[in-house]
């Protein structure tokens, strides 16, 4: 358990200031915007990854059911959390096939995400679009183009 203490320590020692920008990024985006996403304060549309903090959350307080229905992703995404810190902090080693595992993952939420666009877009929380967006706000036709490709 020390070692595991010490890993994370030198972690935290590392890390620091790429922890620090998330966390002042985190802060000013949700005082400013109120939400958290690039893609959904700059186009209102939203991204591949929108819902997996509720779904690993739902994951993490036992409801699987809304885990699944917000992002299914959340369920790999958790999995793929664990194993890597397992072996990095508890075992110390490297964890392996990280990259196939992130590949995989990144593929996979892809091709939710345009299913999900599809066929749930945009009445279904997450894949609801978001109005007062920058780009809505300083170009009044973007939602009219939204309209013309079928969008909204």
């Amino acid at each position: 358990m020390k070692q595991t203490g010490a890993r994370i320590l030198a972690d935290i020692k590392e890390y620091w200031p790429a922890a620090l920008v998330l966390l002042v990024y985190t802060a000013a985006v949700n005082l400013i915007f109120h939400n958290f996403c690039p893609m959904v304060i700059v186009s209102g549309l939203p991204c591949p990854g929108c819902g997996l903090t509720r779904s690993i959350v739902y994951l993490i307080t036992g409801r699987l059911s809304q885990s699944l229905y917000i992002n299914p992703m959340g369920i790999p995404i958790a999995c793929i959390l664990i194993y890597f810190f397992w072996n990095r902090y508890i075992i110390g080693r490297k964890a392996k096939g990280m990259t196939v595992l992130i590949t995989c993952v990144t593929i996979l939420l892809l091709v939710i995400y345009i299913y999900r666009m599809f066929m749930l877009f945009p009445n279904r929380v997450p894949y609801v679009y978001t109005e007062n967006n920058i780009l809505s706000r300083y170009f009044p036709f973007y939602e009219q183009i939204l309209h013309g490709f079928g969008i909204l």
